[in-house]
């Protein structure tokens, strides 16, 4: 089957680079960077077309990947009508928004879906590795999601739906657990610097400790992964930490450290730790808080 990718950023290069050859073919890139977009064309086999959207007449690709930033959807989705057939499946990539974006296209016929994937894809060439065994979230038309499915099998990933209405619930979730997880890794960087290590030691150090704990979240529940001193509810640790880290912290730094912990007692709470440190513990934390004025 035949796809055209609107836009060849990061996913839509990845998608072209691992969709080609198994059982479809790239017949056109449509890019708003040349140099990009020619680099993925230059490794398929056959070479798609290039051209910008304007001026693109006709697409007669049976899908249509739209992989642009979520802001320049919907503008390209009202460009497409007109340009393809009603029976073309269209797609966009983002996380946080519906199918309905790609309403123009449903009125003419096309169906219309949302293939995300659960994926931490920071240049084209990674992603087509890391699509294998990851799952991807699926979303629209009967017929939109049929097609998404074998898309996501032939891709070696692990197709799941959800409620249209709670996409950006769901976006919010994977942020959660890659985007903030890369920011809090970032800040642990900075107070492993502030304990003499420089920053590449320190990302050295912290990153054994971070794939360790995604190995224990591969099989067990969070509860049960969660380790330190919040997990055995150590009241002196968190004493500790509050005096050091009020002092060598910014306030939001801070504050997230604070949420985090809350956060992290409730775990323990699961995990039966005692309870009489877990109410002390909290005291403490709502006496940092009201210091920091919140």
């Amino acid at each position: 089957m035949g796809i055209t990718i609107v836009g060849v950023g990061r996913v839509g290069g990845a998608l072209a680079l691992a969709l080609s050859g198994r059982d479809y073919k790239i017949d056109r890139l449509i890019y708003r960077d040349k140099r990009a977009a020619a680099k993925i064309a230059a490794e398929l086999r056959p070479r798609p077309k290039l051209a910008t959207i304007d001026k693109v007449s006709i697409i007669d690709s049976s899908i249509i990947f739209i992989t642009t930033q979520d802001d320049a959807i919907e503008s390209v989705a009202a460009s497409l009508v007109g340009k393809v057939a009603a029976e073309t499946c269209v797609f966009h990539t983002s996380g946080a928004l519906s199918s309905d974006v790609l309403e123009p296209l449903r009125r003419v016929g096309c169906a219309v879906g949302s293939i995300h994937p659960l994926a931490s894809i920071s240049t084209p060439a990674l992603g087509t590795e890391r699509f294998s065994g990851s799952y991807f979230c699926l979303e629209g038309d009967t017929r939109a999601v049929r097609v998404g499915r074998k898309i996501v099998n032939s891709l070696g990933g692990k197709p799941f739906q959800i409620d249209p209405s709670a996409k950006v619930v769901y976006h919010s979730a994977a942020v959660m657990a890659s985007g903030h997880v890369t920011a809090l890794f970032d800040m642990a960087v900075e107070l492993m610097q502030k304990a003499g290590l420089n920053e590449r030691k320190a990302h050295e150090v912290l990153q054994p400790l971070l794939a360790g704990t995604a190995a224990n979240l591969a099989n067990q529940s969070t509860a049960v992964a969660l380790t330190g001193p919040f997990a055995r509810a150590d009241v002196d640790a968190l004493s500790r930490q509050l005096t050091a880290l009020g002092r060598s912290m910014s306030r939001p730094d801070f504050l997230v450290y604070l949420t985090l912990t809350e956060h992290s007692l409730e775990m323990a709470e699961k995990r039966h730790a005692d309870p009489k440190h877990i109410r002390k513990m909290r005291q403490m934390i709502l006496l940092a808080k009201r210091n920091l004025q919140c």
